[in-house]
């Protein structure tokens, strides 16, 4: 495993578990899977099934959607790989392809903003 994040779920209130998994210990960027945050270990994790390996993964607030990076061809001069962002909407089959300039765009941090 490479991450693990939680996101709420409106719901049940007790939220789900989201996991990056790597095939390989070495890797940097594995699939998406997620759980209920409520089972005692019973229910299984299910895999979303997203075309690429990914990392950074960032729940929103609400739970709805999480963001992640994927990585991309070449590396920027630090010897990082580079990434666009993607945003999924949880239970929905495709992810949005937000940004696609060369460099590193990842690492996403959510900030609430206060209803108007």
């Amino acid at each position: 495993m490479i991450e693990l994040a939680w996101a709420p779920t409106p719901d049940d209130g007790e939220g789900r578990l989201l996991a990056v998994v790597a095939q390989q210990a070495s890797q940097s960027a594995g699939q998406l899977f997620w759980r209920s945050a409520a089972t005692d270990g019973r229910e299984g994790w299910q895999a979303l099934a997203l075309e690429s390996p990914l990392f950074g993964i960032s729940p929103s607030p609400d739970g709805r959607y999480v963001a992640f990076s994927v990585p991309t061809a070449g590396t920027v001069a630090s010897g990082v790989t580079n990434a666009d962002l993607y945003l999924l909407e949880l239970g929905q089959p495709q992810a949005r392809h937000l940004t696609s300039d060369a460099g590193f765009e990842g690492l996403v941090t959510w900030v609430p903003v206060a209803a108007k």
